[in-house]
């Protein structure tokens, strides 16, 4: 599955959901930073109920800070 946001105006958020199977692995990507764009992403892995599972931040400074909630993002 692939799918495409934006952030317009400053501020927006872009949700997506999805079904995923149990044991199976998940690859997010931003793209921002090899577009030449100075946007600051934070992508948050959620279950159906709302509790976070995983999240990492990607800032111009530090490629990848990840938060491994649950043995299966990052």
């Amino acid at each position: 599955m692939n799918v495409n946001g934006r952030i317009d105006p400053p501020g927006d958020r872009d949700i997506f959901r999805f079904t995923a199977r149990a044991g199976g692995r998940i690859v997010a990507e931003v793209y921002a930073r090899r577009l030449d764009s100075p946007l600051d992403s934070v992508l948050k892995l959620t279950d159906a109920q709302g509790l976070q599972l995983a999240s990492t931040t990607i800032t111009k400074t530090r490629e990848r800070d990840c938060t491994r909630i649950s043995p299966i993002l990052c």
